[in-house]
């Protein structure tokens, strides 16, 4: 079912989702520090890599029809404050793009980029989800992390998806579907990764 929004109160909520979610897991990273070491873990790195994964996990849930609305792309380049999912990837490809190259993109180059950020989400999301996995410290728990993170980037995808005056009901579907096929999945992994390790004679 597709809802009519108010492009403005929809980036203003967005804006609202992040600084929360953004809260929380600076603290996360912060209690991670505190436990670790600075030497083995930072904070800010770790916030860093929630914006990549942020920015990724929207970009796909938005461009998923062949399309990228401007006023969706504009939301998703400027409310995360730590990371810019670009200058990351340039850092790293020979190709260089920006984010105006999203929108106005054709299907057949969406689909290229869709196939670029895959491959990027899955090594960042895999850092992302050990530094959660590893998380039982000062009264958090790793599935409460989790819990507070999947809500976070739930809230922000269905406000951004309506920045453009429309949230489509494909988009709502599209938004549960990567919550729990790619953030659900990457942290099942990371919690039997971490297990594994935690057995004897296991690598």
């Amino acid at each position: 079912m597709n809802e009519k929004t108010n492009p403005v109160e929809s980036f203003d909520r967005a804006a609202e989702h992040y600084s929360l979610v953004e809260k929380y897991v600076q603290s996360v990273g912060d209690k991670i520090e505190e436990a670790m070491g600075k030497e083995n873990f930072q904070s800010e790195i770790f916030v860093r890599q929630f914006d990549f994964v942020l920015q990724i996990i929207l970009l796909k849930v938005i461009t998923a029809d062949g399309e990228a609305d401007w006023s969706e792309i504009f939301a998703i380049k400027n409310i995360p404050q730590h990371g810019d999912i670009t200058e990351y990837l340039n850092a790293n490809m020979q190709d260089k793009i920006s984010w105006e190259s999203f929108a106005g993109a054709d299907i057949q180059r969406l689909a290229a980029f869709s196939s670029m950020l895959d491959t990027s989400l899955d090594n960042i999301l895999a850092n992302f989800m050990e530094s959660v996995a590893f998380v039982d410290v000062n009264g958090e728990t790793k599935e409460r992390v989790f819990i507070e993170i999947a809500n976070g980037v739930d809230k922000i995808a269905t406000a951004v998806a309506g920045v453009d005056g429309l949230i489509e009901g494909s988009e709502r579907f599209r938004i549960y579907e990567s919550i729990i096929s790619i953030l659900r999945k990457k942290y099942d992994e990371a919690v039997e990764l971490l297990f594994q390790k935690s057995q004897p004679g296991k690598a």
